[in-house]
């Protein structure tokens, strides 16, 4: 198929199989004019007649009370043909819809974000998360940034279905003990900018040890130099702060 069939949806099909069926409809009532098609021995069809023998012949079926001649069949057999067509192209799209819309959030997510997370006996705490891979499960793995605390460097992974995107759900565990969090499931929402990029996301963590956690956020690293230094494992304290106060301004950290 031609990439014009990847901008197809259901309503575009539902749309094209009326324009069809009504077309038809209309042809077949002008037809009867001339006793090409009959309805019981009579040509004094009206539309909605025309509209149902339109749409029979649109579903491949028959009825033996209409009665087709000459250049009519022609137009029946038009129709049959193009139904069949019609069809191919519906079981296509139908078939090809979930997989774009995979591909779509597989390329929304991938990439790097800064996550920002506020404990309730402490200050916010960042994370730098990347999300790799194709297809309806995707991996989350990321590390934290916590200077002055606890968690500073600690790491986690997660995987996660992205089949119902703009929402997506992660099963984590953290590498290591960390302060309020050990393994569980997050719930994100992502939201588009005026350009239609997928650029932020909000979620929810429930943890498995510690329960449920207050929202946090994510923004996606758009920076060239700081995606190739996370990407290296490169990335110094300072280039990290910056990237974080880029993203959330006046971002503030434990070791001042």
């Amino acid at each position: 198929m031609s990439d014009w069939t990847k901008k197809i949806n259901y309503w575009h099909l539902l749309l094209f199989f009326a324009a069809w069926v009504a077309f038809f409809g209309g042809l077949y009532w002008f037809l009867s004019l001339s006793n090409l098609i009959t309805l019981n021995g009579r040509n004094d069809l009206n539309y909605w007649d025309s509209l149902y023998l339109s749409l029979i012949t649109s579903l491949t079926a028959s009825d033996i009370s209409y009665s087709i001649a000459g250049p009519a069949k022609i137009a029946v057999s038009a129709q049959l043909l193009g139904g069949v067509l019609l069809a191919g192209l519906a079981v296509h799209v139908l078939i090809s819809i979930p997989a774009r819309e995979i591909r779509k959030a597989n390329k929304a997510c991938r990439g790097w974000w800064v996550e920002r997370y506020k404990l309730a006996d402490g200050p916010y705490i960042y994370n730098f998360t990347l999300f790799t891979g194709d297809g309806a499960i995707t991996n989350k793995d990321g590390e934290n940034f916590d200077p002055g605390g606890s968690m500073d460097g600690t790491t986690y992974t997660g995987r996660t279905n992205v089949a119902d995107f703009p929402r997506v759900i992660s099963v984590y565990n953290n590498k290591e003990e960390q302060e309020g969090f050990d393994e569980g499931v997050i719930v994100v929402d992502f939201t588009a900018d005026p350009e239609g990029e997928y650029t932020s996301y909000t979620g929810c963590c429930y943890d498995g040890k510690y329960g449920k956690r207050d929202v946090f956020s994510g923004r996606k690293i758009l920076d060239p130099n700081t995606i190739r230094q996370l990407s290296k494992n490169t990335a110094s304290s300072g280039l990290k702060k910056k990237a974080i106060r880029a993203l959330y301004p006046g971002a503030v950290f434990r070791d001042k």
